[in-house]
């Protein structure tokens, strides 16, 4: 996938999102007026209008940015590439739970975090109902072949490989209004130094990991024509053990924020 087709998937899926919420909708305003013809049942569609007019929002942003890309030649063959990558850029597909897909600053898919579960009805779910589901999330690489697998669990996240070896275990705490997670060897606080910017530091203060928006290279916005896509920068000598751990902390800070 190039970022120009993630573009078109977005468009395709938020169209969709707003289809479902729009048919009922009508479905069920028809019956109130003309069969049952209580019209206080007119006012259970009135959020899943709201819903639907704002996925078709979305659908319009989608559809005009995969016209906006300009790809090289090269973008349109086939190429691989590494998740473990130390610059990627942050998206998120339209999904009823996360769907976070990565990709290199050429365009091209790196990989992505995603719910294993993708149940139709969790698109209108409440946060609050939504957290009381066993939430487990897959990392795959550019072919969607599984690297990890991650329980979010209340206290902790367990990190499980392909092979269903538990490979490392992250737990959660709270420093101040910051969050705070204790690996095997060190300890990392979350530092959101504005509204989408994070840094991941350690205790003795160095950085491992920096989300960054608003800071788009003129040459990459050729393809990324949302000036506003997160940058992620990571530590350069980070092993691909640490990056798979680090990269459950993703998970923390955006499985009901962005999607």
């Amino acid at each position: 996938m190039n970022i120009q087709q993630f573009y078109q998937q977005s468009a395709q899926a938020s169209l969709n999102a707003s289809l479902a919420a729009f048919i009922p909708s009508i479905a069920l305003l028809i019956y109130a007026y003309f069969i049952a013809q209580n019209f206080q049942l007119s006012i259970l569609v009135i959020p899943f209008l709201i819903y639907s007019f704002f996925c078709y929002q979305k659908f319009l942003i989608h559809q005009n940015r995969a016209k906006e890309v300009k790809l090289s030649p090269l973008n349109n063959e086939p190429s691989r590439a590494n998740i473990f990558e130390k610059k990627l850029l942050i998206t998120f597909m339209p999904a009823p739970s996360l769907r976070m897909i990565f990709f290199t600053p050429n365009g091209m898919k790196a990989g992505e975090i995603r719910d294993e579960s993708f149940l139709f009805i969790r698109w209108f779910l409440p946060n609050f109902i939504d957290k009381l589901l066993m939430k487990k999330y897959v990392l795959y690489d550019d072919l969607d072949r599984p690297i990890a697998f991650y329980h979010d669990l209340k206290d902790r996240i367990l990190i499980i490989s392909p092979n269903h070896q538990e490979m490392a275990a992250i737990y959660k705490t709270k420093n101040g209004k910051k969050k705070e997670f204790f690996f095997e060897t060190k300890s990392v606080l979350v530092n959101n130094n504005s509204l989408q910017d994070y840094s991941f530091i350690t205790s003795d203060g160095t950085q491992l990991v920096k989300v960054q928006t608003g800071w788009m290279p003129l040459e990459w916005g050729q393809r990324f024509v949302d000036a506003n896509t997160p940058i992620l920068s990571m530590k350069e000598d980070l092993s691909e053990s640490e990056s798979i751990q680090l990269f459950s902390l993703f998970i923390t800070l955006y499985k009901y924020g962005n999607h």
